[in-house]
C-alpha cells in the first residue's frame, strides 16, 4: 500500500482492459519521464493510441524516451497514434476565471478521445497539476472528477502526475487523500533502476563546465567528498575511475556542461552525471588496438548496478558502488 492508503502499482502492471484513472506523485523529473515514457511505450507497442497533454519540456523528454527506445515518434504522430498537446493551451479552452466549464471540457477532451477511432487509448495529463500549482485547487479536483465521467464513456487508461512538492505543507495530507480517492491506483515512482536507493541517503551536487579539464575536476570533487566521509581506499579509487569516465563521456560525446550528484548511503554510494545529450550510451565492442568505447566496459565491471534515466534536457547516467561503511561513518 502507498503512503495514502491507496494500492500502489508499477507501470508495467497497468491493465489493458477496463478504463483506469492512475496518479503518480514524483520527486524527480527522471522518475516522471521513466514512468510516463514506459506507460506510453507499452501502449503504443500494443497498438493503442497515446495522448499526451503536458508542458513543452515534458513532451520533449517523453519523445526523447520513445526515440531512445527505438520507437518511430514522427511516424506515430503522422498516423495519429501519438497525439501531443500543450497542457496550458488545452486548459485555456475549458477553464474560465479559475473554474472548469464542464460542457467545454467534454467538448474539447471528448473531441480528442474520439480521434482514437475505436482503439484503446493511453492518456497522460498534467493539467490538474498546473491548476493545483496555480492555487486553483477546487478546479483541479473538479477536473479529476470530470475525467472520471469521461472514462465511463471511453476505453482509456489515464495517468495523472503531481510533483510531490505540491503536497509538502502540513495541511496537504487531506488534499492528497482527496486526490487519491479520485483515482483507481497510485503509480510508484521508479527511482533509479529497480526503484531501490541507498538507505540513509546524503547527496552533494556540483555543476561542471564542458571544458576538457572538467573530468579531472569532477574526479577531485568525488575523491574529496568520499575521503571526508572516511570511505575506504578501494571505494574512493573505484569512484574516481567511474566519475572520470562518465564526466569524460559528457564532455566528449554530449559536448556539454554536466552535473555530478554524489549520494552516500548505508551500503552503497551512487554517482550520477546529468548532461544535455538525449543519446543513450551503450558499451562498444572492445577493439584490440583502441581505447575508445572502453569507458562503459570499465563502469560495468566496477559497478554493483548502473543505468541511464532519460531526463528533461538530456539524460542521467548513474552508477552504484557497494560500500561496507559503518553507520556512524555517515556523520562526519
Amino acid at each position: 500500500m502507498g503512503r495514502t492508503g491507496k494500492v500502489t502499482i508499477q507501470v508495467q502492471d497497468i491493465a489493458s482492459r477496463a478504463s483506469e484513472h492512475l496518479v503518480q506523485f514524483y520527486d524527480r523529473e527522471a522518475d516522471l519521464v521513466a514512468s510516463v515514457g514506459a506507460f506510453l511505450l507499452q501502449g503504443l507497442q500494443a497498438g493503442e493510441v497515446a495522448v499526451v497533454i503536458a508542458t513543452r519540456a515534458h513532451r520533449g523528454a517523453f519523445e526523447d524516451y520513445l526515440v531512445a527506445a527505438g520507437f518511430d515518434v514522427a511516424g506515430a504522430v503522422g498516423s495519429g497514434s501519438l497525439v501531443l498537446l500543450d497542457a496550458a493551451a488545452t486548459l485555456s479552452r475549458f477553464v474560465a476565471t479559475g473554474s472548469v466549464v464542464p460542457e467545454q471540457f467534454r467538448s474539447v477532451i471528448g473531441g480528442v478521445l474520439r480521434q482514437g477511432t475505436g482503439r484503446r487509448i493511453r492518456a497522460y495529463g498534467e493539467m490538474v497539476a498546473l491548476l493545483w500549482d496555480e492555487g486553483c485547487v477546487p478546479a483541479a479536483i473538479d477536473l479529476e472528477g470530470l475525467w472520471n465521467d469521461m472514462l465511463r464513456e471511453f476505453p482509456v487508461s489515464l495517468l495523472c502526475a503531481y510533483p510531490s512538492q505540491s503536497f509538502s505543507g502540513l495541511d496537504d495530507a487531506d488534499a492528497m487523500r482527496e486526490v487519491c480517492d479520485l483515482h483507481s491506483a497510485v503509480v510508484s515512482s521508479h527511482g533509479h533502476g529497480d526503484g531501490r536507493s541507498p538507505s540513509g541517503l546524503r547527496e552533494v551536487v556540483r555543476r561542471f563546465s564542458g571544458e576538457l579539464d572538467s573530468p579531472q575536476a569532477a574526479r577531485r570533487f568525488v575523491v574529496s567528498e568520499l575521503q571526508s566521509r572516511r570511505r575506504d581506499d578501494r571505494l574512493v579509487y573505484e569512484a574516481a575511475l567511474v566519475v572520470t569516465e562518465l564526466a569524460a563521456n559528457a564532455v566528449l560525446h554530449a559536448g556539454s556542461a554536466f552535473v555530478v550528484t554524489l549520494s552516500v548511503g548505508l551500503g552503497a554510494v551512487r554517482i550520477s552525471v546529468h548532461d544535455s545529450s538525449s543519446v543513450l550510451p551503450t558499451p562498444r565492442r572492445k577493439e584490440l588496438m583502441g581505447l575508445s568505447g572502453r569507458g562503459l566496459r570499465l563502469v560495468d565491471v566496477l559497478a554493483d548496478r548502473w543505468g541511464v534515466d532519460v531526463a528533461i534536457g538530456g539524460k542521467v547516467v548513474w552508477v552504484e558502488l557497494a560500500d561496507v561503511a559503518r553507520p556512524e561513518d555517515l556523520h562526519p
